[in-house]
C-alpha cells in the first residue's frame, strides 16, 4: 500500500538504510505529511516502520528546479534516484512533468557605478559594452538592434548632467525672452567666469543656457525700504526741503552728503535721505540769548533775534542746540 503513495514533485523517497535527518517527513494516512520525529533512525528503526518517509531535492548552490511546463534547454541538468545525482539533460525541448530538472542561474549583471543596462532590441552604439562573463568588452562595429540571445547584457555610459548654473548672491539668471541690456554678463563655461557684456547688447536671449555656452545674468536692484537711519539720525519723509549736511543712501549701501538737489523738496522716488538729530536744552534764569537760540513762538521754534537774560519774569521758554565736542579745543 505504502509503494503507491506519491511523495510528489520535488521530493524523494527515503530508503529504508537511510537516516532520518531534520526537514524529512512521514507521511500519515488520512492526513497529509507532516515532519519526522525520529530523527537519527532510519525508517526500517523508527516505530512507524511502515510508513513513507520523504526528503526534499535541493538543487544545489547556482541551481533552481523548474517546474512542470518548463521546457527542458540545453545546460539542465535532470535528477536520477537511484544514482542520487544531477546529470545532464538529453531531452532538450521537452517539457517538464514528473521528473525533476535543476538550471543554473544567472548571476545578476550590475553594470556598474556611471552605466546603465540596455534593452533587447535598443539600438547598439560603437561606445556600448557587451557582458562577456568575466568582464565586459566593447560592441565596436556590432552596431544595429540587440537581437543575440548569447548577448547576456549590454551597458552604456550615462553621459553625467550639466551642473545648474548659479548666477551668484545678487544676480538673476535673465529668462529667455529679456533683452541684454549694459551691465548684464555673461557665463563663459570654460573659464567659469562672468565678464560684462558688449557685442551682445541689444540681443534678445534665447534660452538660460544657449548652444555657445553662455549664461547671461543681470544683478537684482537694491530697493532699501525703510532703512535704518543710524544712531543720532532720522529719516526725511516726502516733501521735506533737503538742507546741507543732509546723507543719502547709495546703491551700495552707503550713506553719503546730498551734493545736489539742496534747497528742494524729496520726492517720493527719491534716494533715502537721513538728516542729524539735533539735541537741545532750556536756557536757565540768568543765561543770555545768543545766535542759534531758538525760542518758542505759536506753536513752533523760532529763532531769536537780538541777546537778551533771561530772568524769572520771562514766560517765553528758550532753546538751545547741545553740541558734543569730539576733540580739540572746547
Amino acid at each position: 500500500m505504502s509503494k503507491q503513495i506519491d511523495v510528489g514533485y520535488g521530493y524523494r523517497r527515503l530508503a529504508g538504510d537511510e537516516v532520518i535527518k531534520a526537514g524529512d517527513e512521514v507521511y500519515w494516512p488520512g492526513i497529509n505529511w507532516s515532519r519526522s520525529t525520529s530523527l537519527g533512525k532510519t525508517p526500517g528503526q523508527s516505530i512507524y516502520n511502515d510508513m513513507v518517509y520523504r526528503r526534499k531535492i535541493e538543487p544545489g548552490d547556482g541551481y533552481r528546479l523548474l517546474v512542470p511546463g518548463d521546457a527542458v534547454i540545453k545546460g539542465d541538468q535532470i535528477f536520477m534516484p537511484r544514482d542520487q545525482e544531477w546529470r545532464d539533460a538529453l531531452l532538450v525541448g521537452s517539457i517538464v512533468k514528473s521528473a525533476l530538472f535543476r538550471r543554473r542561474v544567472e548571476p545578476e549583471i550590475k553594470p556598474g557605478e556611471g552605466y546603465v543596462l540596455l534593452k533587447p532590441g535598443d539600438e547598439l552604439r560603437f561606445d556600448d559594452e557587451y557582458w562577456t562573463d568575466n568582464y565586459w568588452c566593447c560592441v565596436g562595429s556590432f552596431t544595429g538592434a540587440w537581437t543575440n540571445p548569447a548577448c547576456k547584457a549590454v551597458r552604456r555610459k550615462v553621459k553625467p548632467a550639466k551642473p545648474e548654473i548659479q548666477p551668484g548672491e545678487g544676480y538673476r539668471l535673465l529668462e529667455p525672452g529679456e533683452t541684454i541690456v549694459k551691465g548684464d554678463e555673461f557665463l563663459n563655461t570654460r573659464s567659469g567666469r562672468w565678464r560684462q557684456v558688449s557685442g551682445s547688447i541689444g540681443y534678445v536671449v534665447k534660452s538660460r543656457f544657449s548652444k555657445e555656452r553662455h549664461a547671461f545674468r543681470r544683478a537684482i536692484p537694491v530697493e532699501p525700504k525703510n532703512p535704518s537711519p543710524g544712531t543720532g539720525y532720522r529719516l526725511l519723509a516726502p516733501g521735506e526741503i533737503i538742507q546741507r549736511g543732509d546723507q543719502r543712501l547709495n546703491s551700495r549701501g552707503e550713506w553719503k552728503l546730498r551734493m545736489h538737489a539742496v534747497g528742494s523738496a524729496l520726492q517720493p522716488d527719491d534716494d533715502p535721505t537721513r538728516r542729524p538729530v539735533k539735541n537741545y536744552r532750556l536756557l536757565s534764569v540768568g543765561e543770555y540769548t545768543r545766535e542759534g537760540d531758538q525760542y518758542y513762538n505759536l506753536s513752533r521754534w523760532v529763532p531769536v533775534t537780538c541777546t537778551y537774560v533771561v530772568d524769572e519774569k520771562s514766560t517765553v521758554p528758550v532753546r538751545r542746540e547741545i553740541v558734543e565736542h569730539t576733540g580739540g579745543p572746547a
